[in-house]
């Protein structure tokens, strides 16, 4: 459907992605197959997971930024946007 995927992570999905492991497989299989995901860095600021989203983030499974203004460029350019 797409050539390129790209999952943003923020708010209480943070939490959700750091405590569920089904999740976490998911992502995993998700990033095997060329996704990219990244996660808000205030988001887990906030909802105190910072740790362990930054753990994930040293194993490779995804980038940590603050993503507010970056994905307010997103919004405002071509790029197709789904929101779940």
């Amino acid at each position: 459907w797409w050539d390129r995927v790209h999952i943003i992570v923020w708010g209480a999905a943070t939490e959700l992605l750091v405590k569920d492991a089904a999740v976490q497989k998911k992502m995993q299989k998700f990033l095997e197959l060329g996704g990219v995901v990244s996660v808000c860095r205030k988001c887990a600021e906030n909802i105190k997971v910072m740790d362990a989203v930054k753990a994930m983030e040293i194993e490779g499974q995804f980038k940590v930024f603050y993503l507010g203004n970056w994905f307010s460029k997103i919004l405002h350019s071509d790029v197709r946007v789904l929101s779940v």
